[in-house]
Formats: C-alpha cells, sequence, structure tokens
C-alpha cells in the first residue's frame, strides 16, 4: 500500500522506515542486545540505532518531498529516543548515580523544539 497525492511521501515515509526498521532489527539482533543489563552497551546499541534511523530519514528526505516541520520533528525524536527509551527500560532509579544521569542527559534539557514537540524529550526531562 502506497499513498498518492498531496503528502503522499511523508506518509510513505513510515512504509519505507517501518520496512528498514524489522530487517535491522532482525539482522542486528536488537531486540536481544537491549536485554543486556550494562547500562553503557544497551546505550551503544540505542545510539547506534538511533544514528541508523537518522540516516533512513536523511536518505529518503533526499529522494522524495518531506516538509522542514516533518523532518525536523523525526529527526528530534529520533536524537532523543534511545535516551528516553534507556531511562524508562533499562534503569532502576533507585540505584542511579551521577556517572548514569550524565550519560542519559548527555544531549542536555536545552533543546526549545524537542520540549514543545516531542514526548521522547519530555519524558527524557
Amino acid at each position: 500500500m502506497q499513498a498518492i497525492g498531496k503528502n503522499a511521501d511523508e506518509f510513505n515515509y513510515s512504509l519505507f522506515v517501518n520496512d528498514q526498521i524489522g530487517q535491522y532489527v532482525q539482522k542486528e539482533s536488537y531486540r536481544q542486545k537491549i536485554r543486556h543489563k550494562n547500562i553503557d552497551s544497551v546505550l551503544n546499541y540505542r545510539l547506534a540505532f538511533s544514528k541508523f534511523k537518522l540516516n533512513l530519514l536523511d536518505e529518503y528526505r533526499h529522494k522524495h518531498t518531506m516538509s522542514d516541520a516533518y523532518y525536523k520533528w523525526l529527526q528530534a525524536k529520533y536524537t532523543y529516543e534511545p535516551f528516553e527509551r534507556i531511562s524508562t527500560e533499562n534503569i532502576r532509579w533507585d540505584s542511579v548515580d551521577e556517572i548514569t544521569v550524565s550519560k542519559i542527559m548527555q544531549k542536555g534539557i536545552d533543546d526549545d523544539y524537542a520540549a514543545l514537540h516531542t514526548m521522547e524529550y519530555n519524558d527524557l526531562v
């Protein structure tokens, strides 16, 4: 199924990215890797996955029409997703030290666009 007409490329991006992500997850055994207890390993795997999605986004936008607003939103979402997922899935908050917090917050908390437009950023903060 593919959309046609105005903004079709934006809708079709979801089909493109879901297919590519499915292949990545299977090829890289991603779900197994993020079950590790070591926060550094999990963060590295999640950051690699985020980079993969950002590269897909850029590749798709280079070949298709995508509004600046949609592109910027996806870019912000993909940027903060690994940190937000770590904070909700991989950390026992009763045992978090300052080093762990600094790793999770390495992007800082001063992204006004992400604060206004993404749940990932707001969950992290």
